[in-house]
């Protein structure tokens, strides 16, 4: 089985690459980056059977849901219609602090990174410099400055962790048809991933 995974920010394709391998052996994994090509990485991978967006990239897939109708199954993980607490679409994370981290991108990246790696509680992220800070910037811009279609998302399964610092699962329950709330998952890729069941 194929599985063609759209990575969330300031995350490494080695950092997924190794969750979804460990996850799913038997399985051919690609991972596209959340930059602005991303729209042009992802029609390289042609068409595959399963379509991961996580997080970043499960929001950049809100924005575009027509991308997924090459796939037998997409399943979006931890996302959610706007990052931004103040529109109360599933984000808890305020504009200043997303401005702020951006700010901070430019002056120390891995400091910046750091601190977004602990508020989101992500387990040993690894190969930081495999990001640029201009892709890390426009992921933050995007996160600032748009949001996805009320609809978007209607007939994919969306998983959610209850322990979620960065999204509110009981928001988002509303806003998807399919919607699974994952007991005990923050935001970390490998539970979101391993409740989904994506080798099924």
């Amino acid at each position: 089985m194929n599985m063609v995974w759209l990575n969330g920010w300031g995350l490494s394709s080695r950092y997924v690459e190794r969750i979804a391998r460990e996850l799913y052996p038997d399985s051919l994994h690609s991972v596209v980056s959340p930059v602005s090509t991303w729209v042009e990485d992802l029609s390289w991978q042609g068409s595959g059977q399963v379509l991961v967006g996580y997080s970043l990239g499960a929001f950049l897939l809100l924005s575009r849901p027509e991308i997924g109708a090459r796939f037998r199954r997409v399943a979006l993980l931890a996302p959610f219609h706007d990052f931004r607490a103040e529109a109360g679409r599933g984000g808890r994370v305020r504009k200043a602090q997303l401005a702020y981290l951006l700010r901070w991108l430019s002056r120390n990246r891995m400091e910046g990174l750091r601190d977004f790696w602990s508020r989101a509680e992500l387990e040993n992220p690894e190969n930081p410099n495999e990001l640029r800070t201009s892709d890390l910037e426009w992921g933050i811009q995007r996160l600032l400055k748009s949001s996805a279609h009320e609809s978007a998302g209607n007939g994919i399964q969306a998983y959610v962790g209850d322990q979620d610092t960065l999204l509110d699962a009981e928001e988002l329950k509303h806003r998807f048809k399919k919607f699974t709330v994952v007991s005990g998952a923050g935001h970390d890729l490998k539970p979101l991933a391993r409740a989904a069941k994506l080798a099924e």
